[in-house]
């Protein structure tokens, strides 16, 4: 059963059991510029990107990344990492995230959980600036050595548990999805990868394509809050989607919601609430 939430500024907050969407247009072109911590470029505009766990065999889940990033056409280096590869998709096979070149932009690790934490420490060693965690299942103490780890070289970290990340305009896919998401206006941020494509194919339907696409899983560092901000001052995305299973800081996400959903303000943007059954009454969305 689906109820309407809270406003937030002219934000509505559809939920039903267990879960919210938050669903907001963005109508005025004039941003607020604000200094915050969240550093997107390294996520949406890198300049290179690693796959480390890159499978040798085809439909595996790192070998797929690695696939959607060459064929999706990212313009950049890219480097695979195996130890017992020699090549994939045409690129030379690095051995260990140790081999990789000093400060790439983005990292993508599919290895298995035991592993991970080695795997991120390599990264931060090699000056990468945010990383991907695919691998889901990470006890506790391997995942506050992830967070430590991010912390302390100063890295972003999406997942762990997660779908991957991809941005139209860097014609980057490092998601394991079956088709590239068709370029449009729409940011889309989800715990859940599989309702993040279901959500993405409706949309396709409506004619309505992204920006960009992150499924944060069990959101250690990026967070819903953290997309918000990028995309009040994005100037190509317009419409904002949410699927938020919990919030780590509620009182954040209600001031940044507020802040990004509010009343027309001097050099504010204004965003404009779409409610859900409007997307429902052009769509088979359940």
């Amino acid at each position: 059963m689906q109820r309407q939430g809270p406003t937030v500024g002219n934000a509505w907050l559809i939920h039903g059991d267990g879960w919210r969407l938050m669903v907001v247009r963005k109508m005025h072109l004039l941003r607020e510029k604000r200094p915050g911590r969240f550093g997107p470029s390294a996520l949406f505009r890198p300049d290179s990107v690693a796959v480390i766990g890159a499978g040798r065999r085809r439909g595996s889940v790192g070998r797929e990344i690695l696939h959607n990033i060459v064929t999706g056409g990212f313009p950049g280096p890219v480097y695979p990492v195996n130890p017992h590869g020699r090549s994939m998709e045409g690129l030379t096979c690095l051995t260990s995230a140790a081999e990789l070149p000093f400060g790439v932009d983005l990292a993508v690790i599919a290895v298995p959980p035991a592993e991970v934490p080695s795997a991120a420490a390599a990264c931060g060693q090699r000056g990468v600036h945010a990383i991907i965690v695919i691998t889901a299942s990470l006890g506790g103490g391997s995942g506050a050595d992830l967070l430590s780890i991010c912390r302390r070289y100063g890295m972003r970290l999406v997942g762990p548990n997660c779908f991957g990340v991809a941005s139209t305009p860097a014609r980057l896919n490092a998601t394991f999805a079956v088709d590239n998401p068709a370029p449009g206006i729409a940011g889309l941020v989800m715990q859940s990868g599989g309702i993040g494509i279901a959500l993405l194919e409706h949309l396709r339907r409506l004619g309505i394509g992204v920006t960009t696409f992150a499924s944060v899983g069990d959101k250690y560092d990026v967070s819903s809050n953290d997309m918000l901000t990028w995309w009040e001052q994005d100037e190509q995305t317009k419409l904002a989607v949410l699927y938020v299973e919990s919030f780590g800081n509620p009182r954040g996400f209600a001031r940044t919601a507020r802040r990004v959903g509010g009343k027309p303000a001097h050099r504010r943007r204004r965003w404009q609430a779409l409610h859900l059954n409007e997307l429902r009454d052009r769509s088979e969305l359940p």
